[in-house]
């Protein structure tokens, strides 16, 4: 059933190195890769698969997953690359790799150039307040977009923003 649908998105795992680990949540985990299927221009790619012991429906809802991705077309939103089939027991998510990190990464980073509390300078003020301003409008485009897919995101959190 999966691969009528998921053939056009079936990426071989000898094109697929994997890195380092850049994050994990209760089910799945991600890791940093690069897909070599040009080797003048290798693309850096974020890897996701289910981690630890998981059944068969926790694959079946990763398929699913992958096939209500396919038809993600958004500024706001991550595109599926494709699906590696052949690199373990569980399939792999390939999405592009975000270099900058989460939005959490992000907020902590930039805590110091974000926080206005010691100027009274109103342009500093300004600026910072635009800036929140546009990355709360990101998400919330982003989320409306799933919504509109008729797609439940269910662990919305600054951590999950890239």
């Amino acid at each position: 059933m999966y691969m009528d649908q998921l053939s056009d998105y079936i990426i071989s795992g000898s094109i697929i190195q994997i890195q380092e680990t850049v994050g994990q949540g209760e089910f799945g985990i991600v890791y940093r890769g690069v897909m070599t299927n040009n080797p003048q221009l290798p693309k850096a790619v974020a890897v996701k698969t289910l981690k630890g012991f998981y059944k068969a429906s926790d694959i079946d809802s990763l398929l699913d997953e992958c096939i209500i991705m396919m038809s993600f077309d958004n500024l706001n939103v991550l595109p599926l690359i494709g699906v590696c089939l052949d690199l373990g027991p569980a399939p792999y998510i390939i999405m592009p790799f975000m270099s900058r990190g989460s939005l959490l990464s992000y907020l902590k980073k930039e805590r110091p150039n974000l926080t206005v509390a010691d100027t009274s300078e109103e342009d500093i003020i300004l600026n910072v307040r635009k800036l929140l301003l546009s990355i709360c409008l990101q998400v919330a485009k982003g989320m409306s977009y799933l919504a509109s897919h008729r797609f439940i995101h269910r662990d919305l959190a600054a951590r999950n923003c890239m």
